[in-house]
């Protein structure tokens, strides 16, 4: 991980983003979400690049990235070549984040929030922090309807603060299984708390499932395959608003430039 004093060759503000990308990319711990995130370095339509890290988990990715104390990220000249990584451990951490990427002289063209699973907890942890105080009868560490409820409605608007961007907005979030309300089996979800689950979907254009095989190459060693999968099926929730269906049912070892190439209406 580089430091501040990057020397990389920065890149002027503002940008522009045309028809950018909305996705939420859900997954296990480990299957490469934020490897996923890495692949923009160097690509023009989806660089500089600003991730929102509430896991601490860019080490996968560490040589790309630059880390970025929160009070020096308004004045901080990103590069196309480092991604920008700012660490959030605070409710207020927020508005900083988004007076920068809200501003006329915004240098980024994507941001990608890893992950809303851990959002989703800081909110509901913030909210029954504020309940405790006004209600000492209030359990610290079990959180009461109206906590779910408040949590998330704030979660709804967050989200669509940073959606209605003018930049290619990627979420992340960890995967879960819940029995699916209309089939009654069990299917892969984005691990969010209660109604969350099937109203963030709908808030993006792209909801995919980054599933990981083991496999062999010819010679018999062992490789992994990464699958982006981007339409529904009952096992998993996903989803792809595009046009003409141009990212097929999966994509195959993605990356983000890939991803824009097929949605652009190019190949594989």
């Amino acid at each position: 991980m580089t430091n501040v004093a990057s020397k990389a060759v920065a890149v002027k503000s503002p940008v522009t983003v045309t028809d950018p990308l909305k996705m939420l990319v859900y997954a296990p711990s480990g299957h490469g979400k934020t490897y996923l995130a890495g692949t923009a370095v160097g690509d023009k339509r989806l660089m500089p690049m600003v991730i929102a890290d509430f896991e601490g988990g860019t080490r996968s990715i560490r040589s790309k990235t630059v880390i970025v104390p929160l009070e020096e990220f308004a004045d901080f000249v990103p590069s196309m070549d480092k991604i920008v990584v700012i660490r959030i451990k605070h409710w207020e951490d927020f508005d900083t984040l988004y007076e920068v990427v809200h501003s006329s002289d915004n240098p980024y063209r994507t941001l990608v929030i890893d992950s809303l699973s851990e959002l989703n907890y800081l909110i509901l942890s913030e909210v029954v922090s504020v309940a405790v105080k006004s209600d000492r009868g209030h359990d610290p560490d079990v959180p009461e309807r109206q906590d779910y409820l408040r949590s998330s409605t704030q979660m709804r608007k967050l989200i669509r603060f940073f959606r209605d961007l003018d930049m290619n907005t990627i979420f992340t979030a960890q995967a879960n299984e819940k029995e699916n309300p209309q089939t009654k089996r069990m299917q892969a979800v984005p691990n969010l708390t209660g109604k969350l689950v099937y109203e963030v979907p709908g808030l993006v254009d792209i909801v995919a499932y980054l599933g990981v095989m083991e496999d062999a190459d010819e010679d018999g060693d062992p490789i992994t395959i990464r699958s982006l999968l981007v339409q529904p099926t009952g096992r998993f929730m996903a989803k792809a608003r595009d046009e003409e269906g141009r990212l097929g049912d999966a994509v195959e070892n993605p990356t983000l430039p890939k991803i824009m190439n097929l949605l652009d209406g190019g190949s594989k």
